[in-house]
């Protein structure tokens, strides 16, 4: 498991609920399921058997809904 954490400013550390809860909705969409954890962090939970193309694509669905989200300023 992996986790990221999201928040509104890296100095204050201020969390990010929504923005988390939009990434993973934006995940979704395009083919990514992921994991809330505590106020505002991700979690990567890859299965134990996963290819070099899988980690690729799950990485590349995360940053397009990561994208997607900062374009809308949430």
């Amino acid at each position: 498991m992996i986790g990221v954490e999201i928040v509104k400013d890296r100095d204050t550390k201020e969390y990010a609920k929504l923005t988390r809860d939009t990434i993973i909705q934006e995940a979704f969409k395009r083919g990514l399921v992921m994991l809330g954890c505590g106020p505002s962090s991700l979690r990567f939970m890859p299965p134990l058997v996963v290819t070099r193309r899988e980690i690729d694509d799950a990485l590349t669905i995360f940053d397009e809904a990561v994208s997607a989200v900062e374009k809308r300023k949430i």
